[in-house]
C-alpha cells in the first residue's frame, strides 16, 4: 500500500460521508440563557482555531504512516482530548461565529485524527509484522552475493553457476521490491544503535539493504559479462592450440619424438585436447542458456576439437609404424662390443636390448675448466674491495660415441640414446681410462617389427 497525505479535501469528503455530529460527543449544544461571552473569551477561542487548525495541518502533512506507531496515534489523541475540554466550556455558545469557527476546526481535527487511527490500523494489518520481516529480509540480503566462478569449467559447472546466478537474481529482485513496498509504508523512525547490537530496523536500515542488493544485482550481470569475455578469449587460445595440433606431421621425426611417441604423450595429449573439448563444452553451454548469437561459432569450434582429437590418435598410430632406428654412423665392431659391454654393467639399469645402432661415431674431445677458491678479503678505506684466492685449472680429454638402443619395457619397446665416454684427462673425482655411460635419454617409441 502506497503512503499518501490525508488533505484537507479528503478529510472533508470523508466528513461528509461520515455524516459527524457538529460537536463531540457528550458535549452539550444550546443556546447559553443569560450569558454572554467576553472579549477575553473570544480572545481565546481565535487562539484555540488557530492552534487546531495548525495542528491539523502539522498531521495532515506527516500522512498516514506515523499512525502505525502507537505513541504518536496517542500523542494525538491526547492533543484532541485537550482540546475538546478546552472548547467544552464554550460548546453552548454556539450564537457567536467565533465558537462555530472554533468547532468547525477541532470537529475536523477529530475526523482527521479517526481517519488517522482507522488508516494506521489497516496499515498494521497490511504490512504485518515489520520488524520480523526485515530481520528476515536481512538475513536474505546477507546471502545475495554472487556465487564464485566454477572452477574447472565444465557444461554441468556452468549450467549449475547460472542457475544459481538466476535464482540469486531473483531473490535479489523479489527482496528489494519488499523493501521497497516496506519503505513506502512502514513507519520506522530512526534510531541509535545498530541491528547486530539489538537496536530495531529504520528507515537508514532499509535504504542500506536495499542499496546492497542494487549493487549486488549489478555485481551479477558484471560477472555474467566477464565470464562471456573469459570464454572468448579461451576460445581463441583453444583455436590456437588445435591449430598447433593441425600442423603435427606424423612423418616427421621431430614431431615423432617430441609430439607422437614419447612415453606418456599420447596419454598427454589426448588430455589436453579433452580439456579443450571440455572448455569449449562450457562455453556452448553458456550460449545456449543465455540465448546468445555466439552458439554456432561455439557448436562449430566444439566439432573442430572433437575432430583434432581424433585425428590425432590417427596419426600417432600412423608415426608409430613409420617408427624406425636412427640411421648407423658407424659398423665398427670394436665400438658396438664397447657399447654393449659398458651397457651391461647394472649401474646403469639398462633394458632387455633387442637393437644397438651407432648413431653418432667415435670422436676425441678436449675441455678446460678453471674454478677460483678466495680466501682473503680485503677492505680499503675508501670502500674499494679486494679478493684474493688461488685459481685452479682442470683439464679435461676424453673420447666418446652415441649410441641407440631399442629396449623392450613391457609389451612395448622404446629407443634410447646413450653418450659412452672415456676420460684420459680430468677432475679427481673423474673416472680415468674406462668406458662409461656419461648420458642416457629415452626416445620414442617404436614397434618391434620395425627393428
Amino acid at each position: 500500500m502506497r503512503s499518501f497525505v490525508l488533505s484537507n479535501a479528503v478529510v472533508c469528503a470523508m466528513v461528509c460521508l461520515m455524516a459527524a455530529p457538529a460537536f463531540a460527543a457528550g458535549v452539550g449544544v444550546g443556546v447559553g440563557v443569560g450569558q454572554e461571552l467576553i472579549s477575553q473569551d473570544i480572545a481565546r477561542l481565535n487562539k484555540m482555531k488557530r492552534d487546531i487548525e495548525s495542528a491539523t495541518q502539522t498531521m495532515d502533512q506527516a500522512g498516514v504512516k506515523p499512525w502505525q506507531d502507537a505513541e504518536y496515534a496517542a500523542k494525538w489523541e491526547r492533543s484532541l482530548a485537550n482540546y475538546e475540554q478546552q472548547f467544552a466550556k464554550y460548546a453552548s455558545f454556539t450564537q457567536y461565529p467565533e465558537v462555530q469557527a472554533a468547532g468547525a476546526a477541532l470537529e475536523q481535527m477529530r475526523n482527521l485524527v479517526q481517519v488517522g487511527l482507522s488508516m494506521g490500523q489497516q496499515q498494521r494489518e497490511a504490512t504485518g509484522d515489520v520488524q520480523t520481516r526485515l530481520a528476515q529480509l536481512y538475513q536474505s540480503v546477507a546471502s545475495s552475493n554472487p556465487p564464485q566462478v566454477p572452477d574447472p569449467l565444465t557444461a554441468d559447472s556452468i549450467n549449475a553457476w547460472l542457475v544459481q546466478l538466476a535464482t540469486t537474481r531473483q531473490q535479489a529482485e523479489a527482496d528489494f521490491n519488499e523493501l521497497n513496498e516496506i519503505k513506502q509504508t512502514a513507519h520506522l523512525p530512526n534510531n541509535p544503535g545498530t541491528v547486530e547490537s539489538g537496536a530495531p530496523f529504520d528507515m537508514q536500515n532499509v535504504d542500506s539493504m536495499m542499496n546492497v542488493l542494487v549493487r549486488n544485482v549489478q555485481k551479477i550481470d558484471e560477472s555474467v559479462e566477464q565470464m562471456a569475455a573469459n570464454l572468448n578469449v579461451q576460445m581463441e587460445h583453444v583455436a590456437r592450440s588445435l591449430d598447433f595440433y593441425d600442423g603435427l606431421d606424423p612423418n616427421d621425426s621431430g614431431d615423432q619424438a617430441n609430439m607422437f611417441l614419447g612415453e606418456g604423450q599420447l596419454e598427454e595429449n589426448v588430455a589436453t585436447l579433452d580439456k579443450e573439448i571440455v572448455n569449449v563444452q562450457a562455453a556452448v553451454a553458456f550460449d545456449q542458456a543465455l540465448g546468445r548469437d555466439t552458439l554456432g561459432q561455439k557448436q562449430a569450434l566444439l566439432q573442430r576439437a572433437q575432430f583434432v582429437k581424433t585425428e590425432y590418435i590417427t596419426r600417432r598410430a600412423r608415426a608409430l609404424e613409420s617408427a624406425r632406428m636412427p640411421d648407423a654412423a658407424s659398423s665398427d665392431g670394436e665400438l658396438l662390443d664397447i657399447a654393449r659391454e659398458t651397457l651391461a654393467n647394472p649401474d646403469y639399469e639398462v633394458g632387455n636390448i633387442l637393437e644397438l645402432v651407432v648413431n653418432a661415431d667415435l670422436r676425441h674431445l678436449e675441455k678446460e675448466s678453471s674454478e677460483v677458491e678466495f680466501d682473503e678479503v680485503d677492505v680499503s678505506l675508501s670502500g674499494d674491495i679486494t679478493l684474493s684466492g688461488t685459481e685452479t685449472t682442470t683439464f679435461f680429454e676424453w673420447d666418446e660415441f652415441q649410441v641407440a638402443t631399442a629396449e623392450r619395457e613391457g609389451n612395448r619397446c622404446f629407443i634410447y640414446y646413450n653418450t659412452i665416454r672415456k676420460f684420459t684427462r680430468g677432475g679427481t673425482t673423474t673416472p680415468l681410462n674406462r668406458w662409461l655411460v656419461s648420458q642416457r635419454f629415452k626416445g620414442p617409441e617404436i614397434l618391434e617389427k620395425n627393428l
